[in-house]
């Protein structure tokens, strides 16, 4: 019985001594057996015996649509009852002999009737059982992603502040010495020039003025002078420049989308990353190959954008070490082979097709990819599972991947998909709607 309606959930007959049935088959109509007899006994809860449907005392019975149809001899409906509630009820017929559903038999089937209804029941509560846990299950690992993703929010938001106000703190003394290298370059030309025109006006000065130039090696102190201010001006520049990556990386998400330059977010993740792209004493450094395309502004929360190519910028130089200790190659033998990862962006145009009865829109696509090992086919379907990770115990959470596919696909309405090979290197493929 579904929702007050009756509907057949299985069926079978007898042929040539073999049992046939066909489960499972719900008819919401009982066109296939006697609607009359199966009422009277779902209205009574009774157990209902007709020796010969066709000559049935009751007339309602015998005109029964299904009965003329089919001329049925014995028919036999048996309520099954659990807990006092009507659950089910079975329907035999004969359409051979009259008479087929003795006292005896009745009574056994009865017996049988009492086990079928504890067994139907069982199987119910065991699939109500089941479905409650697959729903905690899931329900457990929304929870805890819901939960991961709210501390690596919390902890991203915490360390954005402190490294925006670190960089701002930083940056306004550096902008003052840099400000004020110019004019110490300027004023130190101007000192030297004086010091050329007094060497042109007084070629022999005293013997004090000469011991004096040569303690302090005056002829290299005016050549060097000039380069050691020009160093300075570049390392000013280099710390503003580190200290504008940080604010960029670091910057606070609006409530709306920004439209911003993807290729400044990368640029400013690389910039954070360079030191461990940097040669070591076990391998050279690791080339980055930039092939960026045409990219306009793209509608975006650039803050949690920028996490996302941290994680896979991250993960690529952790796979190329990796690769490279497992490998055990020598300092020489890896410059042969250079680790090297590549990052091509570009817009994959629609061409206004539909897809589905949708709209297809323009796409800004990033490609970061490494020739390290690879990714077995069978870990790839994982790699975007919370919690799940292929490093070495102690030096990965298994959250990185699955919050990146979270913002890509969640908070940026794009993909984010992995296509490799062991052997081949590994490509992460970054695809965000251009609205």
């Amino acid at each position: 019985k579904q929702d007050d309606r009756w509907e057949i959930v299985a069926s079978g007959q007898v042929a040539n001594h073999e049992v046939q049935v066909q489960q499972s088959h719900k008819v919401e109509t009982l066109q296939n057996i006697p609607g009359t007899a199966i009422n009277y006994v779902a209205r009574t809860k009774e157990s209902l015996v007709i020796e010969d449907a066709t000559k049935a005392k009751n007339q309602n019975f015998a005109r029964d649509p299904y009965v003329v149809a089919n001329q049925p001899k014995s028919i036999l409906c048996l309520p099954v009852i659990h807990q006092g509630k009507l659950t089910e009820i079975l329907y035999l017929e004969n359409n051979l002999t009259p008479g087929a559903f003795t006292t005896k038999r009745v009574e056994v089937l009865k017996l049988l009737t009492s086990q079928i209804s504890i067994s139907i029941e069982n199987a119910r509560l065991y699939e109500r059982e089941q479905e409650k846990s697959l729903q905690l299950e899931k329900s457990l690992q929304k929870l805890q992603q819901t939960q991961a993703q709210l501390v690596h929010t919390e902890k991203i938001s915490a360390l954005g502040q402190l490294v925006a106000g670190v960089a701002h703190e930083v940056n306004n003394p550096v902008s003052f010495i840099s400000g004020n290298l110019h004019h110490a370059s300027q004023y130190v030309q101007e000192l030297l020039h004086l010091l050329q025109l007094y060497q042109q006006e007084y070629p022999n000065p005293s013997l004090k003025i000469q011991d004096q130039i040569e303690d302090v090696e005056l002829d290299y102190l005016v050549e060097d002078l000039p380069n050691l201010l020009s160093s300075m001006k570049l390392g000013t520049d280099r710390i503003r420049d580190i200290m504008q990556s940080l604010r960029n990386f670091s910057r606070v998400d609006k409530a709306e989308k920004q439209l911003v330059d993807i290729h400044k977010g990368i640029d400013s993740t690389l910039m954070i990353l360079s030191n461990r792209l940097k040669a070591k004493a076990d391998r050279p450094a690791i080339q980055v190959v930039k092939k960026y395309g045409n990219l306009p502004k793209v509608a975006c929360y650039p803050g949690q954008l920028n996490q996302v190519f941290m994680n896979l910028l991250g993960n690529a130089i952790d796979a190329l070490e990796e690769h490279n200790v497992k490998r055990g190659l020598t300092f020489a033998e890896i410059q042969q082979h250079p680790n090297a990862i590549a990052i091509c962006t570009e817009v994959l145009r629609s061409n206004g097709q539909q897809s589905n009865g949708q709209q297809l829109i323009d796409t800004a696509t990033i490609r970061i990819s490494d020739n390290g090992p690879g990714i077995s086919e069978d870990v790839q379907p994982q790699l975007f599972d919370a919690f799940f990770t292929t490093k070495p115990e102690g030096k990965g959470t298994g959250l990185g991947l699955s919050i990146s596919y979270q913002i890509v696909t969640e908070k940026h309405g794009g993909s984010l998909r992995c296509v490799s090979a062991l052997g081949q290197g590994t490509e992460f493929i970054i695809e965000i709607p251009l609205e």
